[in-house]
């Protein structure tokens, strides 16, 4: 039981994750609509995701970041961004 437990709990998670993804980048995409900019992040804003970002996956950065792979902090990784 359990088991079944966890493995639900886990799919919830998951599922509220995707959700959350999803609004984040409507809302990033109605903002720059609306204002026809894209939106900028100030030095503490990035260093919070930054200090966010610490020991995470560059996959899973890219996959949740909603300003696209090519702008995901990547400070704090295991790999740099010398390759972009």
């Amino acid at each position: 039981m359990i088991g079944w437990l966890r493995r639900w709990a886990e799919r919830m998670i998951e599922r509220e994750i995707a959700r959350r993804i999803e609004e984040t980048r409507r809302l990033k995409e109605q903002i720059e609509r609306e204002t026809g900019e894209p939106i900028r992040l100030s030095e503490e804003e990035r260093a919070k995701l930054e200090r966010l970002a610490e020991g995470m996956d560059r996959e899973t950065l890219d996959r949740i970041s909603a300003y696209g792979p090519e702008a995901t902090l990547s400070r704090g990784t295991s790999e740099t961004n010398s390759s972009e």
